[in-house]
């Protein structure tokens, strides 16, 4: 995300936007920088599993650090990005088909604001979705919102109304649509399962 992020800015902004992009981008770079360290995990894993229903997973947390520190090494962090990238910029695509139907602009195509517009959509996402992760909510909620909510209308140039649906519809879409699905998933597997328990009661041979 942070990758797509940089390639947005660098790519689609330019003139007054150029300040406040490089703050932003400057946020979401160091915000990564700051998740891949592993001293961080380290702190916030003992903070979060020192109190409250979490701290049943205290005796896990060096496994948790461990893992996150392998993860986000140089060689998995390469594999990740390569697969993950492709994934991510099909929800900036979404935001890009969001802002543009409800913009006036029309459908999207392969003209220069059009594209223009995309890059700029595939900033908003990325960075909103970077500040989620940052604020350690489920999903990224409010973080997301804040702040794609507020780029939407500065970057774009719509009302604060038409962000505001931009916003609502990308997240039931990309968020809310996979959660439901979820559920759906789950209720079926309990369902397989609960019909599928064998009977407790043991056989008689006849006799």
């Amino acid at each position: 995300m942070v990758l797509l992020a940089m390639i947005g800015f660098a790519i689609g902004f330019s003139g007054d936007q150029l300040t406040t992009v490089l703050i932003l981008g400057g946020i979401v770079l160091a915000g990564a920088i700051f998740l891949g360290q592993p001293r961080f995990y380290n702190i916030f894993l003992q903070k979060v599993t020192s109190f409250g229903p979490l701290k049943r997973f205290q005796d896990s947390s060096e496994m948790i650090e461990d893992t996150l520190a392998k993860t986000l090494s140089p060689r998995p962090m390469v594999f990740a990005s390569a697969v993950s990238i492709p994934g991510w910029f099909m929800e900036c695509i979404e935001l890009w088909l969001l802002l543009s139907i409800l913009s006036g602009a029309g459908f999207p195509s392969l003209e220069i604001a059009s594209l223009t517009l995309l890059l700029s959509a595939t900033f908003i996402h990325s960075t909103a979705s970077v500040i989620g992760a940052l604020v350690f909510t489920p999903g990224g909620l409010v973080g997301y919102e804040v702040t794609a909510g507020i780029l939407i209308p500065a970057l774009v140039a719509v009302s604060a109304g038409i962000a505001a649906a931009a916003v609502i519809l990308i997240r039931f879409v990309t968020l809310w649509f996979s959660v439901i699905i979820g559920f759906v998933a789950l209720g079926v597997i309990t369902r397989k399962r609960q019909t599928k328990k064998p009977d407790s009661t043991p056989s008689r041979e006849n006799s």
